[in-house]
């Protein structure tokens, strides 16, 4: 009889470890195939109940959370993205378990988040927006800057799911820090919707949301960091977003 291995890991932010079996014992019949689910998000559909006891492909577990897997012989390794990795830089927050560095992608089982650009400009004409809602240029007075931030929200589960973009009621934790520890709400958010009051945009399994953040800022500002709230259409109100924090 083959021996079984264990691994343990977390298998998303907040849940609790879980504990992943490889290998089959001998004649072991295996029943159909089942669908694992995390917070509601499919993690595998290959879950199988082999002898009494459930079995799933660790290279799906791997792939949820961005780790590598990797197999040599009977030794088999996880490793989470460098970036999670504590090492000294700036990619690392504590309080922050979903952070990084602008032009960094990161994320967990649910969302991928990426600074792709970020400006000092003093008007800002929309890019994104589309018929749905219409937006004017964002202004400033000779005081004044505008710090665009561009972003791009990846839904990485395997449903479609829809986000809100509120830049006051339903925005949660969304601020711009400056080096002085002071923070600003955003003036605008510039994204393609699919419906308003409050902005929502629908991201199919896989898809990304690409969308800019606009700050209006006093002149003498030096930015330090974005939180973002990713929330769910459907939870808007509810504080149950997921902060990310992007070092800029």
């Amino acid at each position: 009889m083959r021996k079984r291995q264990s691994v343990p890991l977390p298998v998303a932010a907040g849940v609790a470890a879980a504990t992943l079996l490889l290998g089959f014992a001998a004649g072991a019949v295996a029943q159909s195939k089942s669908r694992l689910t995390i917070l509601q998000n499919t993690i595998s559909t290959d879950a199988r109940k082999i002898g009494g006891r459930l079995y799933v492909p660790v290279a799906d577990i791997a792939k949820a959370m961005g780790w590598k897997l990797t197999v040599a012989g009977s030794a088999i390794s996880l490793q989470p993205p460098k970036k999670l990795v504590a090492s000294g830089g700036n990619t690392s927050s504590p309080e922050y378990p979903m952070s990084g560095a602008a032009g960094e992608e990161f994320g967990n089982a649910s969302y991928r988040f990426k600074v792709t650009n970020v400006a000092e400009v003093a008007e800002y004409g929309r890019k994104y927006t589309n018929g749905i809602a219409l937006g004017g240029a964002v202004n400033t007075t000779a005081s004044e800057k505008l710090v665009v931030i561009d972003c791009v929200l990846t839904n990485a589960t395997a449903e479609r799911e829809e986000f809100c973009f509120s830049r006051d009621r339903y925005a949660e934790n969304t601020m711009l820090l400056d080096k002085s520890g002071e923070s600003l709400a955003p003036a605008a958010i510039d994204v393609a919707a699919d419906e308003l009051n409050p902005p929502g945009a629908f991201a199919l399994a896989g898809a990304n949301v690409r969308f800019a953040l606009v700050f209006r800022v006093p002149q003498a500002w030096e930015p330090k960091a974005l939180v973002y709230t990713i929330v769910k259409y459907r939870e808007r109100g509810l504080k149950k977003g997921t902060d990310v924090r992007v070092n800029l």
